[in-house]
């Protein structure tokens, strides 16, 4: 399990034509309660400081995708390398 600050909020249907918006449905691991998104824009904007306490994880494959769409957002020529 991977684990990194996310920004999440409720999950909405209309999400679903957004590619930038990520279904993270709820485990024992993410503490989640009810279907939501991460919000990938939001990522590059998030200051550490504002962070509490680590409330769940996300899986390592869910954080990929996560990954994927920040980069392709960057820039058309950046490519993941998974090991």
């Amino acid at each position: 399990m991977a684990s990194q600050p996310q920004p999440i909020t409720g999950w909405k249907e209309t999400y679903t034509l957004v590619p930038w918006m990520i279904k993270c449905e709820p485990t024992q691991d993410n503490y989640l309660t009810k279907d939501s998104a991460i919000d990938t824009f939001q990522i590059r904007n998030l200051s550490t400081k504002r962070f509490i306490k680590k409330i769940g994880v996300i899986e390592s494959k869910l954080l990929f995708t996560v990954h994927s769409i920040v980069a392709k957002t960057l820039s058309v020529r950046y490519r993941l390398v998974v090991d």
